[in-house]
């Protein structure tokens, strides 16, 4: 039997997480448009190597402002956005998910609900997880123990 590893952003979805967390966070924002340039500028630096991951995250989570209810959403959205490919192999994701394991740089927390339906236990997810404050509704950060949290922490 071999153990599988797969991505989630635009491997199992049709998306970016992040992309939709910046537009949940920014609509109705009369500066959306000048901010979403700016956070894709920022993403376009980290995949260019000019400045590391943990710090484009810093970034752009402070141009963001994000909270729970952000996630909430977007995590709720992302069960449709499954991609074509992801939807046509449940099957064979629930016979091996025993053996599946997700490596992200994406939200634990936005993967869980999308995951779970495809038979992947939680266990299996690694991936960035959140940082809230005390009241548990605003997002500080992320939790930088991670490896993904950090530049070449997927591999």
């Amino acid at each position: 039997m071999y153990t599988l590893f797969f991505d989630f952003d635009s491997t199992l979805v049709d998306t970016e997480t992040l992309e939709l967390l910046a537009g949940e966070a920014l609509r109705g924002r009369p500066d959306a448009s000048d901010v979403l340039a700016e956070v894709a500028r920022i993403t376009d630096q980290g995949m260019n190597g000019e400045i590391p991951l943990e710090e484009g995250f810093r970034k752009r989570f402070a141009l963001l402002s994000l909270t729970r209810e952000h996630v909430e959403r977007v995590t709720a959205a992302l069960i449709d956005r499954r991609t074509a490919s992801a939807r046509a192999s449940h099957a064979f994701f629930a016979a091996r998910a025993a053996d599946i394991y997700i490596i992200s740089g994406g939200f634990a927390e936005c993967m869980y609900p999308t995951t779970r339906l495809l038979g992947i236990d939680d266990t299996h997810i690694i991936a960035n997880k959140f940082v809230y404050d005390t009241s548990g509704e605003v997002i500080l950060g992320l939790d930088t123990s991670l490896p993904t949290s950090h530049s070449g922490g997927k591999a």
